[in-house]
């Protein structure tokens, strides 16, 4: 999308993509609302609704960060902020492989570094599943499915695999 617009475009579009969401949730949750705008019927179905529009403005949000830095790109000159596991924060500057950046891959940035080995070497990813979750709360029966049955609390791991050998690239 960024290739073909330039960067107010996608401002726009971003724009107009929330706030048609925006309103489809406001108006699916209000359907579950007396005229006081008090939920009036099954708590049940109104939390359902909530936690759909919820994941759904997550994913949104997602995209819209992608579309924004493929069109403005990220700073090469100061740090930003990623988070790592257990909601650390690292402040690391893009194109720059320091002791920040070292840390934030090898806690909770793995996809970060398989995707960059990924995207220099064109060699593929693999993810790394538990049979069980991976951390103490298990939250599969939340709607956390990934694919093909598998839970966000399985993933465990991302790497890159080097293709003559298939030995996995990791931290």
């Amino acid at each position: 999308m960024s290739d073909t617009l330039d960067p107010r475009s996608v401002v726009h579009q971003i724009l107009a993509d929330y706030r048609q969401m925006a309103a489809r949730h406001h108006i699916a949750l209000k359907e579950h609302c007396g005229i006081e705008g008090v939920v009036d019927g099954e708590f049940d179905e109104y939390e359902e609704t909530r936690r759909i529009t919820a994941l759904e403005a997550d994913e949104k949000l997602e995209t819209f960060i992608q579309l924004l830095t493929d069109a403005f790109g990220l700073p090469d000159d100061r740090p930003v902020t990623v988070l790592g596991a257990n909601t650390a924060q690292f402040q690391v500057t893009p194109g720059r492989l320091d002791d920040n950046a070292r840390a934030a891959f090898t806690q909770g940035q793995c996809h970060a570094l398989a995707h960059a080995v990924a995207e220099v070497t064109g060699w593929q990813t693999v993810v790394l599943a538990e049979r069980e979750c991976a951390d103490g709360y298990d939250t599969c029966g939340m709607g956390n499915a990934v694919a093909d049955g598998l839970c966000i609390c399985q993933l465990s791991h991302v790497a890159a695999v080097r293709p003559r050998d298939g030995h996995l690239i990791v931290r």
